[in-house]
């Protein structure tokens, strides 16, 4: 388990989250503590194994055992953001693809009924 935590933590984003300090803050332990986690020193409590995989969507079981994915599937919201950036990705603030997101960012109910007629009608 001890390289699947370097692993998890070498796999950040952003440099600054890649650190031992940055990766102990946010599980609320020493940076010592994870260094004796990652070095197999110390037996890993389930406490920590919990709260690594609270704040970092990571398979309990792909942590504990090495099997299945290492990450949980993504919450429905977090993909939503994801494929809206990716809509609107290499495209300018003028472009059709970011004024219907805009558009639609400030739709009430009844403009939200008009759109849902409308991809039924387009998915028919």
């Amino acid at each position: 388990m001890h390289t699947r935590i370097r692993k998890i933590r070498k796999s950040q984003p952003n440099k600054e989250q890649r650190t031992q300090q940055a990766f102990a803050d946010k599980i609320n332990i020493s940076r010592s503590q994870l260094s004796y986690y990652e070095s197999g020193t110390v037996t890993i409590p389930d406490r920590s194994v919990k709260d690594i995989c609270e704040k970092y969507n990571v398979n309990e079981e792909w942590l504990r055992f090495g099997t299945g994915e290492m990450y949980k599937p993504e919450p429905e919201i977090d993909e939503l953001a994801y494929l809206m950036g990716m809509f609107i990705s290499n495209n300018d603030e003028s472009s059709t693809r970011a004024k219907i997101i805009k558009a639609m960012l400030n739709l009430d109910d009844d403009g939200w009924k008009f759109i849902e007629g409308l991809v039924e009608r387009i998915a028919k």
